[in-house]
């Protein structure tokens, strides 16, 4: 090619935006073509930084009495931290290119042995006050992985990760902290424009009496909120964010969280109590919240013995626990629950009580309103029961479905739902030895399971008014 003939710089750009942010590689080496694509490309390799970083437990000096800490490490083998530290302590612009940041605690061992004596300073104690321009901050935990409270975590963490939110309070829009429970929220009220929070639960922390009031008072006010769980701990804190969407009048101070913007609720929390679901949930302002998605409380499982078919839950009450029908704008609904068999041995013959949701989801479903006359309804269900493999294939045809199909048919047909999917979600023994033995049986196992799903007398009077999907797990 003569050299006066050059490809067009915005052929070039046109090119480079195409490489997909996964290809670390290929973005790297594209920013070394020319100082004129150095910086975008730059922006580009460090616009979402994440993190693994080991869970450390230790134990303060010898005559502290008090409980075992936590604090996140290096992990043993994986320098990505202390890269990451090289390059944006070398190149400060580097760290205002960092939008998204998500640090991950894991049970990989530290990087070092001798840090159970905490003698030294983390790296990530290094790398988040370097962080002024960062919009999405996750702090997150590896599914079924060891929860502890917030305030469990070393002080000097805790500060670290209160510092990075204050001085970054008016670009964030998004923060996630599911690795730790009891998360204090007063920081969160000096977030303007936070739009999105993921949590497990809040403490009871307050604007103090004292501080200085502001006018209109400082809030939380997500327009997205997810309430998760991922272990059995969980009851009694979740009430905590009740109380913080009430004023309280004895000290004469306002309510800490509002939902006046909330346009998404996910509560994804099994361990909460039913009561608490119906608080949040009625906390909703109608006219604005138009997505939900709910798990099930454990408190709502009926329970039946088979074999024959007996309904245990003499004390239950079919009656719904909130009225969906306030919901005007509702557009999306998720409600997931649980059909679990436990194998239960007597002295006279072995039995399964099966747990199922179906009737607390089906009492919820039937509060739905039929839409006003020349009006169709916006409204979109999904369904996702989970179906534990302790069955076996006779059980399915004879398991308890109609509480929830019969009612979802009946609000398709008055056109209270537009459209509505049951997704079966079959769980797997998670046994990798197990499945390879067994081979091609285990395939015609999953084919005879989704086939007797299908024929179970409830779905094949509902499929034209319902989808079905059957997913293995």
């Amino acid at each position: 090619m003569n050299q006066h003939k050059y490809l067009p710089f915005d052929l070039i750009e046109e090119v480079f935006s195409h490489i997909p942010q996964s290809d670390v590689a290929t973005i790297s080496a594209c920013s070394q073509t020319s100082k004129s694509f150095r910086v975008e490309m730059q922006k580009r390799l460090f616009e979402f930084v994440k993190l693994d970083l080991s869970l450390i437990c230790y134990k303060g000096a010898s005559t502290d009495p008090g409980p075992v800490r936590f604090t996140l490490g290096d992990i043993s083998g994986d320098n990505r931290a202390q890269q990451l530290l090289w390059a944006l302590t070398t190149n400060p612009d580097l760290a205002s290119y960092v939008h998204i940041f998500r640090m991950t605690p894991t049970l990989r061992p530290p990087s070092a042995p001798d840090l159970a004596l905490f003698p030294h300073k983390p790296t990530i104690l290094d790398i988040l006050p370097l962080l002024s321009k960062v919009k999405f901050f996750f702090f997150n935990a590896k599914l079924h992985a060891s929860l502890p409270d917030y305030s469990l975590f070393s002080p000097r963490l805790r500060t670290a990760i209160r510092e990075l939110l204050l001085r970054n309070r008016n670009s964030l829009l998004s923060v996630s902290i599911t690795a730790a429970r009891i998360f204090p929220p007063k920081v969160l009220t000096h977030l303007p424009k936070l739009k999105s929070l993921s949590i497990i639960s809040l403490s009871k922390q307050r604007v103090p009496v004292t501080e200085p009031l502001t006018r209109p008072p400082r809030q939380i006010r997500p327009e997205y909120l997810r309430i998760q769980s991922f272990c059995l701990h969980d009851y009694q804190t979740l009430s905590n964010l009740v109380e913080l969407l009430q004023a309280d009048v004895s000290n004469g101070t306002s309510a800490l969280v509002s939902f006046s913007h909330l346009a998404t609720l996910r509560l994804e929390s099994p361990d909460a109590s039913r009561e608490t679901i119906k608080s949040l949930i009625n906390a909703t302002y109608p006219e604005i919240l138009s997505e939900l998605s709910i798990t099930a409380p454990h408190e709502a499982i009926t329970r039946y013995n088979m074999h024959p078919w007996t309904h245990l839950n003499v004390e239950y009450q079919e009656a719904p626990d909130f009225d969906l029908s306030r919901l005007s704008n509702l557009t999306n609904l998720v409600i997931s629950g649980d059909l679990v068999g436990v194998p239960v041995q007597s002295p006279d013959h072995a039995s399964t009580i099966v747990h199922s949701h179906c009737s607390w989801i089906g009492a919820i479903l039937s509060t739905l309103s039929c839409p006003s006359p020349n009006t169709v309804s916006r409204l979109s269900l999904k369904v996702q029961l989970h179906l534990f493999r302790v069955f076996t294939v006779e059980d399915i045809p004879e398991l308890p479905l109609a509480p929830v199909i019969d009612v979802i048919t009946e609000k398709r047909r008055n056109g209270a739902i537009n459209a509505a999917c049951v997704e079966f979600m079959v769980v797997e023994l998670d046994d990798n030895d197990e499945k390879a033995d067994i081979g091609s049986d285990h395939e015609q196992w999953k084919t005879e399971v989704n086939k007797l799903l299908k024929q179970h007398e409830a779905v094949r009077s509902s499929e034209s008014f319902i989808e079905f999907k059957t997913v293995f797990m």
